[in-house]
């Protein structure tokens, strides 16, 4: 199931057993889809990167992020950890929407 934060403009779900073993992984979500020229869009977040944590708070779950960005109003700047297909670990800052 997928969900779309839409302070981020973009779509998350838990991600598959492999990618876990694959980045050795005990949290996070996988983005899905992004809007096309969103701010996360133009940041330079893509499907397939996996989210670990929102403004330093681990993310474990959906709920998790949702939790992390509850907070957040349009304007404000959420700083998010991400790990790339490639197995690189990026740090985005990305206003919400």
């Amino acid at each position: 199931m997928n969900f779309l934060p839409s302070q981020l403009s973009l779509s998350v779900c838990r991600y598959p057993n492999d990618t876990r073993r694959k980045f050795n992984l005990k949290g996070g979500v996988i983005v899905t889809a992004v809007d096309m020229y969103s701010e996360s869009f133009m940041r330079g977040i893509h499907e397939g990167y996996i989210i670990v944590e929102a403004n330093k708070k681990d993310i474990n779950s959906v709920n998790d992020l949702v939790d992390a960005l509850s907070g957040e109003k349009e304007g404000d700047s959420v700083l998010l950890k991400v790990i790339r297909p490639d197995g690189q670990q990026m740090l985005y800052f990305v206003k919400v929407q």
